[in-house]
């Protein structure tokens, strides 16, 4: 199990607002402590994995292996592995395209 250190702290609207000093692109806040710290869990666990995502897709594109259908596979990030799969779709009948993505822990 991974650890990470949690900061809260009051915010102007009587909540308590949550971040991580090692993680700063998660926050977010609940109504009392024990609310504060379920959703810090969830907050922590969507940041983590959206930068293994954004990590996983960066390798691909640098290494000029992104195909253009869906790929899979699985990240080891610490002590979890994370099962990730991507999938380009056509977007509106038109030029763009919209990539999803998605990574799983199923410790």
């Amino acid at each position: 199990m991974l650890a990470y250190p949690v900061v809260l702290q009051p915010d102007h609207d009587g909540t308590l607002l949550v971040t991580f000093p090692d993680v700063p692109e998660a926050a977010t806040f609940g109504q009392d402590e024990g609310d504060a710290l379920r959703r810090a869990v969830d907050a922590l666990e969507t940041m983590l994995a959206a930068r293994i995502a954004d990590r996983v897709l960066n390798e691909l594109v640098v290494a000029r292996q992104w195909q253009n259908a869906s790929q899979n596979g699985i990240i080891r990030e610490g002590v979890i592995d994370y099962e990730w799969q991507m999938r380009l779709d056509p977007w509106n009948g038109g030029l763009l395209r919209l990539l999803t993505r998605r990574t799983v822990d199923d410790t």
